[in-house]
């Protein structure tokens, strides 16, 4: 029950994530909220959490793919990749979800609760499945609603991103500019 309500609210987030960015640049993205729309539906009718965990990863790549659209030319995505991150976008989103992930596990720790202990994510590699969980609904609102936003407004560019074992992440610079404006988004 807990696990459904998590991936109805991350799907919800980020219908509303890329309805606000077409309603500002004027894109018609019905089709994507209508896709959107029918995957929380399935979510509803998810009898087994293998099913709830594929509409959820069905509505991940739908929202990215139309998420994707209002990136800069300069900055193409084409997926999501992590471990390593693969472009820069990747790094922003990756760099994002871990403030969020360890923000969420000191405040776990913090109010006594087991971080291990969650509904959705399995507990695999020594992370927290609880952490996990609690922030899939931000990170369409936090986490990829600032990585567009710092993107698109030229605040990372291209020098802000190093390659780096194997993938690109943000270098010194990069995270300063980064956690400057996370801390912003958050106090808003």
């Amino acid at each position: 029950r807990m696990a459904r309500a998590l991936v109805l609210a991350k799907i919800r987030n980020q219908r509303r994530v890329v309805q606000r960015l077409a309603l500002t640049r004027g894109v018609d993205i019905s089709a994507a909220l209508i896709a959107l729309d029918g995957l929380r539906l399935l979510v509803t009718t998810a009898e087994t959490l293998n099913q709830l965990r594929g509409t959820e990863g069905a509505a991940s790549a739908r929202y990215f793919a139309t998420w994707a659209e209002f990136l800069p030319a300069e900055f193409p995505f084409d997926r999501r990749s992590t471990r390593p991150p693969h472009n820069a976008v990747n790094a922003c989103i990756s760099f994002g979800a871990a403030l969020v992930y360890h923000e969420l596990v000191s405040r776990l720790h913090l109010r006594g609760l087991d971080p291990a202990l969650g509904w959705l994510h399995a507990t695999e590699d020594g992370r927290w499945s609880l952490a996990l969980d609690l922030m899939e609904p931000y990170r369409p609102c936090v986490v990829e609603a600032l990585a567009l936003h710092l993107l698109s407004h030229r605040i990372l560019r291209a020098e802000h991103f190093a390659p780096e074992r194997g993938g690109v992440y943000l270098n010194a610079e990069g995270r300063k500019q980064y956690l400057l404006h996370y801390e912003r988004r958050l106090t808003q």
